[in-house]
């Protein structure tokens, strides 16, 4: 996944109104930080056009966990002209330079609250997990419930392409102990697979796993909360 970055726009002058062309933009990340897994770059230069314009494409310090800023340094020659800080935010649009000079770091994160966060990120992929099994255990129900009334449910694939016309659909008893049913549709003779129906057994064991997933993430958040409780006494 690539690193996001922000737009930074400026403008520099000389003291006396003048632009500063081909002045050198150094911005500095104050501490080391990564963004899911990879490495934000410590530093990034750029150089002034004729008019004093720059642009700086730098990583939204609000993603970090560290409470960075940018330190910036602008050279023109070997003269320094400018010597500011700079805290990104993490949006989707181009930011004005200053706008940003001198704006308080965002909070740095510690171990545990960052620890906290992940943790409930991963209970909401076990809800998320738990209600697909959920939503499977009623689709399977339906189909079976309709194939039944329709008495489309046959023993093998030869028999429902003798008895269903062109372009219906039948379903045969699955042979595997997680499915329950495999729902084809006869195409000019041929049996083509649609979907596969998970069965009973299967449903009920991903929701007892969801289950204790679920319950170990309670607990791990709850063990969160305490040391969070502890460090904020």
């Amino acid at each position: 996944m690539p690193l996001k970055t922000v737009t930074v726009h400026g403008t520099l002058a000389e003291p006396d109104g003048t632009p500063a062309s081909a002045a050198r933009i150094v911005a500095k990340l104050s501490a080391y930080e990564t963004d899911n897994g990879v490495v934000v770059p410590d530093q990034v230069t750029e150089i002034s056009n004729n008019s004093g314009a720059f642009t700086l494409q730098l990583w939204p310090n609000a993603r970090g966990t560290r409470g960075t800023k940018y330190l910036i340094d602008v050279f023109h020659g070997i003269r320094k002209l400018l010597s500011t800080s700079i805290v990104v935010p993490d949006v989707d649009y181009e930011i004005q330079f200053d706008d940003i000079i001198n704006a308080a770091p965002y909070p740095p994160i510690n171990a545990a609250q960052e620890a906290l966060a992940e943790v409930q990120a991963a209970a909401v992929d076990v809800l998320n997990n738990r209600n697909i099994a959920q939503q499977a255990a009623i689709d399977a129900e339906v189909a079976a419930g309709a194939a039944q009334a329709a008495g489309l449910i046959f023993p093998d694939i030869l028999a429902g392409l003798s008895e269903v016309p062109d372009g219906s659909y039948f379903s045969v008893p699955s042979i595997e102990d997680d499915e329950y049913l495999i729902l084809y549709r006869n195409e000019a003779g041929t049996a083509v697979e649609i979907k596969r129906y998970p069965s009973q057994t299967f449903v009920d064991e991903s929701v007892q796993l969801t289950y204790a997933n679920r319950v170990y993430v309670d607990t791990v958040i709850a063990a969160n909360l305490i040391i969070l409780t502890q460090e904020s006494a």
